[in-house]
């Protein structure tokens, strides 16, 4: 009798499909044609279903469980699942469940129906695998770090580089005359080592947790704390302060040239920022804007007179910390560091340095020994507690001749 109910309501719903299919082909009408597709649509679940239905009910054999999901989502129970707690449908509701279902499209179950298929289905909301991986959050670190030029000095306490100033332009020598003097100009930074550190402490337990790799996770926490403090100190690193940092960017003797200075962004900014970067003679294609985001933004904010942007900016798919920053013909590679204030901030007071540009291989990163994590148990072990702490020491300075162009904000 149930399974003859089901053929019936297969058997009329096709119809009805066949009917909606012809409307289709005559239509010519776009409205009518997306009504039409989307009951057609509708009535094939339903047919699906249905068909699944009958398929169950023919099937004599002990059902798998999966089976018994499917009957349960449709109110049809085997005699097994009677019991004094979960109700069984007669005969009779199963069919004016079926009428129900034909007339409106709609069925409903009880709350233990619900509960049933819930807890004794593997298939219609199963348990998930533990995951073995621990979700990565975003990229916290600059990738200047990865772009400057890094150099092992392992072994040693400090060296120097040195460094071309300028050369000297040839004189014109008459007969008998002395030649024209003309030495070139030589200079040299020196590159000190100070250590970067990072210590914390988390419960033994931690270790127990396996699959997940917890420890692994928090070892990467501890480098990229490090890194995170590299890529400060390469804009910003003051040999001056207490304690010492090696010397960045904005503090290195080598820049002498005067800093470009603007009271805001607009359509010529990246414009005269290029252009004035290595020397009366050259304009170089392969230089980078370390920039603060919020600047990037307003560089995507500049509009032109035709209220178009100036700017266009193109991050880059594999490192979303870079991207290229283009005006027109002139395409410039950015990379974000959050070091830098922001040009475009109101609160950042005038003479302010906010960008840098120029080649990341001017600037020289020596690692004087390997960034190392280590993980006791002894040093908290009545706490119950493990302790990471990770070390390197590390020094760096700008090793080129006016190798970068500082942009400050200009007082408005």
């Amino acid at each position: 009798m149930n399974k003859e109910k089901l053929l019936k309501l297969i058997q009329d719903k096709q119809t009805k499909m066949d009917a909606l299919l012809k409307r289709s082909e005559a239509s010519e009408k776009v409205e009518e044609l997306r009504t039409l597709n989307t009951e057609m649509e509708e009535l094939k679940n339903e047919l699906d279903n249905l068909r699944a239905l009958v398929k169950d009910l023919d099937d004599d054999e002990q059902r798998s469980t999966q089976k018994k999901t499917i009957l349960a989502t449709y109110g049809v129970k085997t005699k097994s699942e009677k019991s004094d707690e979960t109700r069984l449908e007669e005969p009779d509701e199963f069919e004016q469940r079926a009428e129900a279902f034909k007339a409106s499209n709609k069925v409903e179950f009880s709350v233990e129906e619900v509960r049933a298929v819930t807890i004794g289905s593997g298939n219609l909301i199963s348990p998930k695998p533990v995951q073995n991986t621990i979700n990565e959050k975003f990229n916290e670190v600059s990738s200047v770090v990865e772009l400057v030029n890094v150099v092992s000095a392992e072994g040693m306490t400090e060296y120097e580089v040195p460094y071309v100033v300028s050369y000297a332009e040839g004189g014109i020598t008459g007969e008998g005359q002395d030649y024209s003097d003309g030495e070139p100009v030589f200079d040299y930074v020196s590159i000190k080592p100070i250590k970067i550190t990072i210590y914390t402490e988390v419960t033994e337990e931690v270790s127990k947790l396996t699959p997940v790799q917890y420890l692994t996770k928090i070892r990467q926490a501890a480098l990229i704390a490090l890194r995170k403090k590299v890529a400060r100190l390469i804009p910003l690193g003051n040999p001056a302060a207490t304690p010492a940092e090696f010397t960045g960017i904005l503090n290195a003797p080598a820049i002498t040239d005067a800093a470009l200075e603007f009271s805001a962004i607009d359509e010529k900014t990246l414009r005269k920022i290029a252009m004035s970067y290595g020397g009366d003679e050259n304009i170089l294609g392969n230089a980078v804007l370390l920039v603060n985001k919020n600047d990037l933004i307003a560089f995507g904010d500049v509009r032109g007179a035709d209220k178009k942007s100036v700017y266009e900016i193109t991050p880059d798919a594999s490192n979303p910390n870079a991207g290229i920053l283009k005006d027109g013909g002139l395409s410039v590679r950015y990379v974000i560091n959050s070091a830098l204030k922001a040009l475009s901030d109101a609160a950042t007071v005038a003479t302010t340095p906010c960008m840098i540009y120029g080649h990341p291989g001017a600037y020289e990163l020596a690692l004087f020994s390997p960034y190392e994590i280590k993980v006791s148990e002894d040093a908290a072990f009545k706490k119950g507690m493990l302790a990471i702490k990770g070390s390197v020491f590390v020094g760096g300075n700008v090793v080129a001749s006016n190798g970068f162009l500082i942009i400050k904000k200009k007082t408005a």
